[in-house]
């Protein structure tokens, strides 16, 4: 048997010459409007398209493979690692938070060098006066206004007399510390940033 002929049986269960292997492709390629390079090609890569009854191929493959080709406009590209509307919002988020944390740490002010406070004002009114703290501060933090918070460390010294505020307050360029004596107060560490 040639092995480029294909075989039937006839109604007599007789095996009987069928059609060659080029002319089942070129029936293929007449049902589909596109020559296959094997039989199966015509079956499985080629669907006709209803609106202009044009012959279709399917394509499915990563980004990278996709752009070394040239597309053709008679097939559909599936791209398995094509980024979903989803995935972009989710970048845009992220890099939204990413973009709020720099801001913060542009607007955040550091003093690390010691900082000694032996002149103090009488503070006669208010919520600290109120709450006993009857000596007030000003020390200078370049850069701060009235929108910025923060924390404060004081010297272990200062801190264990409990004379001094947790909280201040700040200002243009300052922060205003509270005190319930004016004894000479020794500051480690300010920190403030806008919310």
């Amino acid at each position: 048997m040639p092995n480029n002929t294909f075989y039937v049986f006839d109604a007599k269960r007789c095996l009987a010459e069928g059609m060659t292997k080029e002319q089942i492709i070129n029936a293929i390629a007449e049902a589909t409007g596109a020559t296959p390079r094997s039989i199966d090609d015509g079956f499985i890569t080629t669907i006709v398209e209803t609106n202009r009854q044009r012959s279709l191929h399917i394509w499915k493959g990563s980004s990278a493979e996709f752009n070394a080709i040239t597309p053709s406009a008679n097939t559909i590209y599936i791209i398995e690692d094509e980024t979903t509307l989803d995935d972009i919002k989710a970048s845009i988020e992220a890099l939204n938070a990413e973009v709020e944390d720099l801001a913060g740490y542009i607007n955040h002010i550091v003093v690390s060098e010691r900082q000694t406070v032996s002149t103090w004002e009488t503070n006669s009114s208010g919520e600290f006066y109120d709450a006993g703290y009857l000596y007030k501060a000003d020390i200078t933090v370049s850069g701060c206004t009235s929108e910025h918070t923060g924390d404060i460390i004081f010297a272990i010294g200062t801190a264990a007399t409990g004379n001094l505020a947790s909280v201040f307050e700040t200002g243009t360029d300052k922060i205003t510390i509270y005190s319930r004596s004016n004894d000479t107060a020794y500051v480690d560490r300010i920190e403030v940033w806008t919310n």
